[in-house]
């Protein structure tokens, strides 16, 4: 991994994310990531539907709009925690090489806002979707982790404490 560490704060909490990621998938066996508990879906395929909201990212960010909608659903990232590791390598690094002078110009995003509406674009900026891609990721991984420990797996609580609590504990601490 790159040492390189970008002086963006939503870049920085992206490449934290992916990080977290890595940690999750070195401590599961492959039966583990692509296993389901009855009535759950697989540890892969909430990993498979982070990495691809940052492929969606990273696909139109350049063009000025962002189709969070058009996902590949790869089930073989559910599936295999090698091309896993591969695609979550391939989004960091492009992460770690982004040009920060984009970070304020303003998007589009597609996306469907509700089970009973069409897909429509929304304005907003690609430092604030880094940081909906970011805070998307923890979200899953607090899934992720619960899904471990129903496999026996054990992973530390950090992996999925968003970075506004962490920053409260802090303060807290004083």
């Amino acid at each position: 991994m790159s040492s390189k560490r970008p002086a963006s704060a939503a870049l920085r909490g992206c490449i934290d994310a992916c990080d977290r990621c890595v940690r999750v998938i070195d401590a599961v066996s492959p039966d583990v990531y692509a296993g389901a508990l009855p009535g759950r879906y697989p540890i892969g395929s909430h990993l498979r539907h982070v990495i691809e909201h940052f492929q969606c990212f990273l696909e139109g960010v350049g063009e000025g709009l962002v189709d969070y909608d058009a996902r590949a659903r790869d089930e073989s990232l559910e599936r295999s925690l090698d091309e896993f590791r591969s695609k979550l390598r391939d989004v960091r690094a492009a992460l770690i090489g982004m040009d920060e002078s984009i970070l304020r110009r303003a998007i589009r995003i597609r996306q469907t806002a509700s089970l009973d509406a069409n897909a429509e674009i929304y304005d907003s900026t690609t430092e604030r979707e880094l940081v909906f891609l970011s805070s998307h990721t923890i979200h899953h991984l607090a899934l992720v982790v619960h899904l471990c420990r129903e496999h026996d797996v054990d992973l530390p609580e950090d992996i999925s404490l968003a970075f506004s609590t962490a920053a409260h504990q802090q303060a807290a601490k004083g």
